[in-house]
């Protein structure tokens, strides 16, 4: 049984600057000996009305699906389709037969099995996705007990506000895009296990607010 737990945590954020080259250089800051990653990358608009992309179908991998990606389809409120057997056929069709490119991959607890989708691996092909184009959102956690999702140390998440596809979720902060640092005192979370991290957002003229 997974325990959620609300405790005290601290916070620093980033505004975000959305270019490609600041999107892969904080893609590139995520430590691969952390726990696991929840993230996405998204076609740009402009992939899919050009027919190189198929929309609403895309790739989930991480934990729990071994060593192979999964194909996923969405309709247009961002739920799992009800013809989901059918949903998925029309993803094979377009993915691998007409081999166009995914509308979306999803993260989902990567790097959480060494012996499947490592974090190196996912940060990796992520960085990948944003150099053709994709755009990108993460949320990084470095550790936790097991089954205590609330027992998390440090969090690092970027979130995105050119995340505007009606077919999937919106950002945490969609009206304030950001790069957001979170460490949790109770759980013996630790700003300076951050600071690699906050070098990186200093190195690249990133402004710090305080979120309201």
């Amino acid at each position: 049984m997974r325990h959620y737990i609300s405790r005290p945590k601290r916070t620093r954020a980033f505004r975000l600057k959305s270019d490609q080259a600041t999107l892969i250089s904080l893609t590139q800051a995520i430590p691969e000996t952390w726990k696991y990653m929840n993230g996405s990358v998204l076609a740009p608009s402009s992939l899919i009305a050009s027919g190189k992309a198929a929309e609403g179908v895309g790739y989930r991998l991480g934990r729990n699906y071994g060593n192979r990606p999964t194909f996923m389809a969405y309709g247009r409120e961002g739920q799992k389709r009800p013809d989901q057997y059918e949903a998925e056929r029309e993803a094979f069709v377009n993915l691998v037969i007409n081999q166009k490119k995914p509308a979306f991959v999803e993260f989902v607890e990567a790097g959480w099995n060494k012996n499947e989708f490592s974090l190196e691996f996912c940060r990796n092909a992520m960085i990948a996705y944003i150099e053709r184009g994709y755009i990108p959102r993460f949320k990084v956690t470095s550790s936790h007990n097991d089954d205590d999702y609330g027992s998390w140390r440090e969090t690092y998440a970027l979130h995105s506000a050119d995340w505007q596809w009606e077919s999937h979720k919106k950002p945490l902060h969609a009206e304030r895009p950001c790069v957001l640092l979170e460490w949790n005192e109770k759980n013996r979370g630790s700003e300076s296990t951050l600071e690699p991290i906050i070098a990186v957002c200093r190195d690249l003229g990133l402004e710090e607010f305080k979120l309201g």
